[in-house]
């Protein structure tokens, strides 16, 4: 019998009463670690916007990839080369829109909506939180790789989309994530045999933030791609102009 999502949420406010192995003590006991890891979830719940810049390196070469987010359901994510800004996605309560070279602005697709707004959610809360939004976890065993150990955590968000997270038992940080299946955020089937690994955190402002990632084949452990932060600014006022869609 098919329990719905929102029955599961009116029910559960700390353990889920739609599946005994969902968001269990032992999934709260690993999600509150990594929330006072990351730096307290008094703390993190302070944080109502961020601005950050990274360099990416691939087999294309490398280009710098810049992001602006509120709370309130904002996001602007920015790539550029030598030769400038070469493409950006923009999402706003009211509007989404994508802008490329020389195409100019055009409208997001669904998926790529989707993909923002976990984006914005992901940003601003934490597993434990997430839990109280209708998100799923459960508790799947351990895993050893190289000389990390740590718990693994499936993720079921509402849309159905799921996501493996391995943690470390050192620092109950997160040392990988792995996407198990698209839900409606990421239909490239090539993403599913990837994972993405934090190399590094470091605290920042109060913070503890992953400052350098790679993104690999999860049986290979060959790397798609590489990721360094190199700006990291919160609560910064945001440039709200920047949300207005331009003209072609």
């Amino acid at each position: 019998m098919k329990t719905s999502v929102m029955s599961c949420i009116a029910a559960a406010a700390f353990l889920s009463a739609c599946d005994d192995s969902v968001n269990t003590p032992e999934v709260l006991e690993i999600l509150e670690a990594e929330a006072e890891a990351l730096g307290g979830l008094q703390r993190l719940r302070s944080i109502n916007t961020l601005r950050g810049k990274s360099q990416i390196l691939d087999n294309d070469g490398s280009y710098s990839f810049s992001y602006i987010i509120d709370r309130s359901g904002f996001i602007r994510l920015e790539s550029a080369n030598d030769t400038g800004v070469f493409h950006t996605e923009t999402l706003t309560p009211d509007d989404a829109w994508l802008f490329a070279k020389p195409a100019g602005a055009s409208d997001l697709k669904d998926e790529s909506i989707a993909r923002l707004n976990h984006a914005v959610i992901d940003t601003f809360t934490t597993g434990r939180e997430r839990i109280n939004m209708g998100y799923r976890y459960e508790y799947m065993g351990t895993r050893e790789l190289g000389s990390k150990k740590g718990n693994i955590l499936k993720e079921t968000a509402p849309d159905g989309g799921q996501l493996l997270f391995y943690y470390d038992d050192e620092t109950s940080l997160v040392s990988c994530w792995k996407r198990l299946t698209n839900g409606k955020t990421w239909p490239d089937a090539e993403e599913l045999k990837q994972e993405h690994c934090f190399t590094e955190y470091r605290w920042i402002d109060g913070f503890n933030v992953p400052v350098e990632s790679v993104h690999l084949y999860s049986d290979t452990r060959e790397v798609v791609w590489s990721m360094a932060l190199l700006e990291y600014e919160v609560n910064p006022e945001l440039d709200m102009s920047l949300f207005e869609r331009p003209e072609n």
